[in-house]
């Protein structure tokens, strides 16, 4: 983890640095490095969907057929990452809460019970039925009744 350690764009090439502005950024935190170190690694293990091209042009894959499942040649880097995500997420919720095994049955009884009450509070908040037709009523326009139309199209059949 020595040296200098900086993240920015990757396409660094005379047109793109001639015509805007390229950033970089230090990386000092160590835990940072690592993470970005094992991306790498990651990265360049990855023979899951590797394509070795030799000098003739051609090219033929580069995935070992016997790589052991669960290592970064047989599942490719979209998964190694996402397990390591997931591990590292496992891992924070543990430190954060040791006993939440034990204590999330404790949290879906409570969220029940809450909304159980919120359920009851809003129901008794409401109107009446009666006072929801008076109100839909009021703000209502009076659409004008089909007998008009019928009564027209009668006179038309009969001329």
């Amino acid at each position: 983890m020595e040296g200098h350690w900086y993240i920015g764009s990757a396409d660094w090439m005379k047109r793109n640095l001639d015509g805007r502005v390229e950033v970089i950024a230090p990386i000092k935190d160590m835990s940072a490095r690592q993470r970005l170190k094992r991306i790498l690694d990651v990265n360049f293990a990855d023979g899951h969907n590797a394509w070795r091209m030799h000098s003739d042009g051609s090219y033929t894959r580069n995935r070992k057929a016997d790589a052991e499942p669960g290592t970064v040649e047989a599942d490719g880097t979209f998964v190694t990452l996402c397990n390591d995500a997931t591990e590292s997420l496992v891992q924070v919720t543990q430190k954060i809460a040791p006993d939440i095994e034990q204590s999330k049955d404790d949290k879906v009884d409570q969220v029940k019970s809450t909304s159980k009450a919120s359920t009851k509070a809003k129901s008794s908040s409401k109107k009446s039925p009666v006072s929801k037709k008076k109100a839909s009523k009021k703000s209502t326009t009076k659409k004008p009744s089909r007998t008009k139309k019928s009564s027209r199209s009668t006179k038309r059949r009969e001329t």
